[in-house]
């Protein structure tokens, strides 16, 4: 499991934009998108160069999974982030 913090910028019903903390250079944090049509894109250079899935990218599935998890439970996005049930956020 990778714990890098994420964070959800903005969304809209095409494009979810996240902040994801860098864990080899903390004060820096990386974009990620998620396009309904086309996929995740990140703003690292591991992404840019090699095109491949990046773990800023990774982190960002596995945050997504949480979610989804705790709102199966009947919990919702209001409520899940008043007690701070996602521990790896920015």
């Amino acid at each position: 499991m990778i714990m890098i913090p994420v964070r959800i910028v903005d969304s809209t019903d095409e494009l979810i934009h996240f902040e994801v903390r860098s864990e080899s250079r903390p004060d820096e944090i990386h974009d990620v998108y998620f396009d309904r049509d086309h996929g995740y894109f990140c703003s690292c250079e591991n992404y840019h160069f090699r095109k491949v899935e990046c773990k800023h990218m990774k982190a960002v599935k596995e945050y997504m999974n949480q979610l989804n998890g705790l709102m199966q439970c009947g919990k919702t996005f209001e409520k899940i982030k008043q007690e701070k049930y996602l521990k790896n956020e920015v």
